[in-house]
C-alpha cells in the first residue's frame, strides 16, 4: 500500500484526520514496532521554541525503500517566529520546499546511505509528518534523527499547559500500510515558564470563626501554571474581617504554599499578596464569611473537559491533578466524547476492534475518576459526552461510582438515550451541551427526570438567548433547566479555557451540605446550582424564600439576590419569562437586591398556566457574567 508519484516513484503518506485516528485505535491492541525513540530537550518551559531532535533508533530488522516513519505534533504545538498560524494553517513545511519566513521546517536524516521524502499533513487539531525511505537504508540498531524548527528560523513552540506532551510515532517497516506503534513515544514534559504573576485561591464561603487556609501561586503568563524557578518572599494581607497568620510566606522552586487564616466577622473578604523584589501581585477570589445558611456551602466545579484520549491533551490523572492542585476546584467531570481516537464508525470490519478500544478507554476514565475522589476534600464524577445523532450533545453525568458509556451515533435520538439510562437502574442527569452551537439541541425532547440542567456557557459560546436553540427558547417551551457552565477545554486543565490563554469560559456554583459525590450530584439534580463564565462569584437567588432550582406556588412574587462580586459595580438583573424586568447596579463588591414583582403575568397570554420563571443575571464591568438557576412560579389567583 505504498504511496508512489506518478512515475512509480515512493512518497510520503498524505494523512486524513480520519486515517490518523482509525491507526491511533488499533495501536491499542497492536504489536509494538520494536524501535525506541526519544526527543531533545526532554524538560522545555511552557509556550518556548526550540530545535528539535527526534531520534528513532531501529529495531532487529532495517529500514529498506518503501519504509515510513510517522509523528503526530499535537494540539497547542506552534511555529513561534515568521508567519504562523494566523495567515495559514502551516505548523511544519519540509526544509527542502519551504520558504523564507513561513512556519519552521522539518528535516529527516537517515545517514549518508539513506534519503527520506517529508509530507506534513493537517489533520485539523494536530498535525502527522510521514517520511518515507526512497534511497537507501538504515542498518538495525541505526538512528533516524527527525528536526523540527530550524536553528536559525522559526523554531517551533510546545503547548503552553503545563503536562507530558506525547509525539505519537509509529513505522511501517514493510510499505503495507500497516503501521506500528513505536512504545513509549517521544514525549517532552512542559513546566511553567518564569514567574509573571501571583494567585490566590481560597474557599468561596466559610462560617464565621472557621480556620482555613488559602493558597498562593507563583503562576507563569501562559494559562496559570506554576512557575519554574521561584523562590522568594511573598508579604500578605487581608479584608477587617479576615485574619492571616504570619504575613509572609517562604515560597520554595514548587512555587505555591498554603496560608493559614481565620474568618472573623460577616461579610465579603480578600486576600492579597505582593513580592516586591519582582513586582508580583495578586489577588484572592471573594471569600464569603456567612454568605451561606447553616448547613450549606458553595462549591466550584468544571463539569466539562478532555482529555488526549478523547481529542484533546494530557492524561486522565493529568486531568484531575490540575482540577485539584493547581485550579483548586472542588470538583470535576471529563466528559470525554472519544469521538476522535477511538470511534470510527465509518471503517466497516473494526466493530469489535473499535468497541474494544472504547470499552478499555472508558474502564480508564472510571478508574481515573475512582482513583481521585477524595470524599469531604475532592469530587470526580465519572461522565462523558455523548453526541445524539442530529439533535444535540448530551453529557451524562452519573451519581456513583460506576455506569455505562454509550456511544454517540446516527439514529440514537435522545429518548433512546433516556431509556438506556433508565435500563441501567443508575441515578444519572443528562445535560444539553453548547445547545446554540455545534450540534444545536432539539428541545421537542423533554425528559424531567433526567434533564433537569443545561450548559448555558462554556467554550464555545453564551447560550442564554437568541434563536429557537437557545436557552430562553426552551424555557418557554416549558423546559425547567437549571444552569451550569464548564470550559469544555480540550487541553486537558479543567477551569482553563480551551482556546485562550487565561480565560476561563464556564464554571458552576453549587450549594452543597458536604463535599461528596452524593451531596454534589443530588444538589445538581435539584439544581441548586448557578453558571459563571469563569469568574467565581458568588450568587444566591430567591423568589418568595425559595433557593434557586426550586418550586413555588403563590399569588406574588418577591425575588431577593445576594452577591459578593470578583469586581466591583456590577449590573444584577432580574429576568422573567425571558426578558428584564429590573435592573440595580452594585456599590462595591457586595450587593442585596430585594425587588417585589408589580405583576407577575405582565406580557402573558390571557389564561396562561404555564409557570412563570424567575432568575438573576449579574454583568461585571470585566465582562465576566454569572446566571442563577430559575425558581418557578406557579400563580395562584390573588
Amino acid at each position: 500500500m505504498a504511496a508512489t508519484t506518478e512515475d512509480g516513484g515512493l512518497m510520503p503518506h498524505a494523512w486524513t484526520l480520519n486515517e490518523w485516528y482509525v491507526q491511533n485505535s488499533l495501536w491499542r491492541t497492536a504489536t509494538p514496532d520494536g524501535g525506541r525513540a526519544t526527543i531533545t530537550p526532554e524538560v522545555a518551559e511552557a509556550y518556548s521554541g526550540h530545535h528539535w531532535l527526534v531520534t528513532y533508533e531501529v529495531g532487529e530488522q532495517p529500514l529498506r525503500p518503501g519504509s515510513h516513519i510517522a509523528i503526530e505534533i499535537p494540539a497547542g504545538w506552534t511555529p513561534h517566529l515568521g508567519r504562523p498560524l494566523h495567515g495559514g494553517r502551516q505548523l511544519l513545511v519540509p526544509a527542502e520546499t519551504i520558504s523564507p519566513g513561513y512556519a519552521a521546517w522539518a528535516r529527516v536524516e537517515g545517514g549518508d546511505a539513506a534519503r527520506f521524502e517529508v509530507t506534513v499533513s493537517d489533520c485539523t487539531r494536530f498535525h502527522v509528518l510521514d517520511a518515507v525511505l526512497v534511497d537507501g537504508e538504515v542498518p538495525a540498531g541505526g538512528r533516524v534523527h527527525l528536526w523540527l524548527g530550524s536553528e536559525d528560523g522559526s523554531r517551533l513552540r510546545c503547548p503552553w499547559f503545563a503536562q507530558v506532551s506525547p509525539l505519537a510515532m509509529a513505522v511501517d517497516r514493510e510499505g503495507d500500510g500497516k503501521y506500528r506503534p513505536v512504545t513509549p513515544p517521544p514525549a517532552v514534559t512542559v513546566i511553567g515558564a518564569r514567574a509573571a504573576g501571583l494567585r490566590l485561591i481560597a474557599p468561596a464561603t466559610v462560617k464565621v470563626g472557621a480556620e482555613f487556609s488559602v493558597q498562593v501561586q507563583a503562576i507563569d503568563q501562559y494559562g496559570a501554571n506554576l512557575a519554574s524557578g521561584y523562590v522568594g518572599a511573598i508579604a500578605c494581607n487581608a479584608s477587617d474581617n479576615l485574619s492571616v497568620y504570619g504575613g509572609e510566606l517562604q515560597v520554595g522552586e514548587a512555587a505555591s504554599a498554603e496560608l493559614p487564616a481565620r474568618a472573623e466577622s460577616p461579610g465579603p473578604a480578600f486576600i492579597r499578596a505582593f513580592d516586591r523584589e519582582r513586582a508580583l501581585a495578586g489577588r484572592s477570589n471573594p471569600v464569603g464569611i456567612g454568605f451561606c445558611e447553616a448547613g450549606d456551602r458553595i462549591v466550584f466545579g468544571d463539569l466539562h473537559g478532555q482529555a488526549y484520549a478523547s481529542i484533546g491533551t494530557g492524561t486522565m490523572d493529568e486531568y484531575h491533578s490540575w482540577a485539584r492542585e493547581v485550579e483548586r476546584l472542588d470538583f470535576c467531570a471529563p466528559a470525554n466524547h472519544y469521538g476522535g481516537r477511538m470511534d470510527f464508525a465509518n471503517e466497516p470490519g473494526w466493530e469489535r476492534e473499535r468497541a474494544a478500544a472504547l470499552d478499555a478507554l472508558w474502564a480508564e476514565d472510571v478508574a481515573a475518576a475512582n482513583r481521585h475522589y477524595d470524599p469531604g476534600e475532592f469530587v470526580a464524577l465519572v461522565a462523558f459526552e455523548c453526541a445524539v445523532g442530529r439533535y444535540g450533545h448530551k453529557n451524562v453525568y452519573y451519581r456513583g461510582d460506576t455506569g455505562a458509556y454509550i456511544r454517540g451515533q446516527d439514529g440514537l435520538t435522545p429518548d433512546d438515550l433516556w431509556a438506556r439510562l433508565e435500563r441501567q437502574g443508575l441515578p444519572a442527569i443528562t445535560i444539553p451541551h453548547h445547545p446554540k452551537f455545534c450540534g444545536t439541541t432539539d428541545w421537542s425532547y423533554r425528559n424531567d427526570r433526567y434533564q433537569r440542567l443545561v450548559e448555558i456557557c462554556s467554550g464555545w459560546g453564551i447560550s442564554e438567548a437568541g434563536g429557537p436553540n437557545s436557552v430562553q427558547a426552551a424555557l418557554a417551551m416549558g423546559h425547567q433547566l437549571g444552569f451550569v457552565g464548564g470550559t469544555d477545554t480540550h487541553f486537558g486543565q479543567p477551569g482553563r479555557s480551551p482556546h485562550f490563554f487565561g480565560e476561563g469560559n464556564g464554571l458552576t456554583g453549587v450549594y452543597v451540605s458536604d463535599v461528596t459525590r452524593e451531596s454534589l450530584w443530588d444538589a445538581l439534580q435539584a439544581r441548586r446550582c448557578y453558571a459563571t463564565t469563569g469568574a467565581r462569584i458568588l450568587l444566591r437567588a430567591e423568589v418568595n424564600g425559595v433557593l434557586m432550582g426550586g418550586e413555588v406556588s403563590d399569588g406574588r412574587a418577591q425575588v431577593t439576590a445576594h452577591v459578593i462580586g470578583t469586581e466591583p459595580d456590577y449590573e444584577v438583573d432580574v429576568i422573567r419569562d425571558g426578558a428584564v424586568v429590573h435592573t440595580e447596579t452594585a456599590g462595591g463588591f457586595e450587593h442585596r437586591l430585594v425587588w417585589d414583582d408589580p405583576d407577575p403575568t405582565a406580557g402573558r397570554e390571557r389564561g396562561s398556566q404555564r409557570p412563570v420563571y424567575y432568575y438573576v443575571r449579574v454583568r461585571q464591568p470585566d465582562r465576566h457574567q454569572a446566571w442563577s438557576s430559575p425558581v418557578w412560579l406557579h400563580l395562584l389567583e390573588r
